[in-house]
């Protein structure tokens, strides 16, 4: 699992910054793998999950141009994150 948010991330990075164009065949790539992770650890680890929703809803937001599903993935990354109360995440890259 984290080995596929790792693809995930390489991709995503390759999809945006290896070229002049977004690769959209590799953000999708990136899309499906980070899918692939939050589907393998759905209720098992939240943390992980609230992560793996925050980079979908990066995706979306910033790759593909959906709001209304990068809002949804954003908001299901805030409810995981108020499960873990009181730990706090606010000095967090991802957050």
């Amino acid at each position: 699992m984290h080995r596929l948010i790792w693809i995930a991330d390489n991709t995503w990075k390759k999809a945006v910054w290896d070229s002049d164009n977004i690769n959209m065949d590799l953000m999708y790539d990136a899309l499906d793998c980070y899918n692939d992770a939050r589907n393998l650890i759905h209720e098992v680890d939240p943390e992980i999950e609230a992560v793996v929703s925050a980079h979908l809803g990066r995706i979306y937001y910033k790759g593909i141009r959906n709001d209304e599903k990068a809002k949804k993935y954003y908001l299901d990354s805030l409810r995981l994150l108020e499960t873990l109360k009181p730990k706090t995440f606010n000095e967090h890259k991802w957050h």
